[in-house]
C-alpha cells in the first residue's frame, strides 16, 4: 500500500535505530567528553558533523587507529576508500546530527557555548543492555573526539576529510 507520507525507500530498523535523535545526542555526548578529556577544551560545533559520520559508518569505525598520537592526514591517506565516501555519508547524517544537537540539548546531556560543545554522557544503568555494537560506537566516538581535537583546527579536519561545512 502506497501513502502518500510514506518514504520511497524506508529505512532498514537498525538505520533508523543509529540516527534516532537521542542515540545521535548520546553519540555526541561521548565524543565531546573524549574531545575535553584530551585538550582540555571545549569540541567545536563543526566536529559534530564529523564525528557522528565516522563512527556510525562500520568500517570506517573498526578502521580508525587505536592510538590517539596517530596522525589523521596519514591515516587518510592510507584508506583512500573510507575517505572516498565519507562527504556523502557526512551529508546524509547531517540532519540527524542536528537532531540529535537538538536532543542532547533538550535532555541536559550537551551544553552549547558559542560555536563549542561540551558533553556530560549519561551513566549506563546496570538494568540496560546494550549491544556490542553501541558499546563500540560510544567508545570510538570518544576516541574520535579527542583524536579530532589534536589534529588542529575543524577547518583542517573539514580538508583532510574532504567535506566542506
Amino acid at each position: 500500500m502506497n501513502t502518500p507520507n510514506a518514504e520511497p525507500h524506508p529505512r532498514p530498523p537498525e538505520r533508523q535505530t543509529l540516527l534516532n535523535p537521542a542515540f545521535i545526542a548520546v553519540l555526541l555526548a561521548h565524543a565531546a567528553a573524549g574531545h575535553e578529556q584530551r585538550t582540555e577544551q571545549p569540541m567545536s560545533l563543526a566536529l559534530c558533523f564529523l564525528v557522528a559520520p565516522m563512527v556510525l559508518h562500520a568500517p570506517t569505525r573498526s578502521a580508525l587507529p587505536r592510538k590517539v598520537t596517530a596522525k589523521p592526514g596519514p591515516w587518510l591517506d592510507a584508506n583512500p576508500v573510507l575517505r572516498a565516501g565519507f562527504a556523502a555519508r557526512a551529508r546524509s547524517a547531517a540532519p540527524a546530527v542536528r537532531a540529535g544537537l537538538r536532543e542532547g540539548l533538550r535532555a541536559g546531556i550537551l551544553d552549547l557555548a558559542g560555536e563549542r560543545v561540551t558533553g556530560r554522557p549519561p551513566r549506563q544503568r546496570s538494568s540496560i543492555t546494550v549491544s556490542a555494537e553501541v558499546e563500540e560506537i560510544l567508545k570510538r566516538a570518544a576516541f574520535a573526539g579527542g583524536w579530532l581535537g589534536l589534529a588542529g583546527p575543524p577547518v583542517g579536519s573539514y580538508a583532510m576529510w574532504r567535506v566542506r561545512p
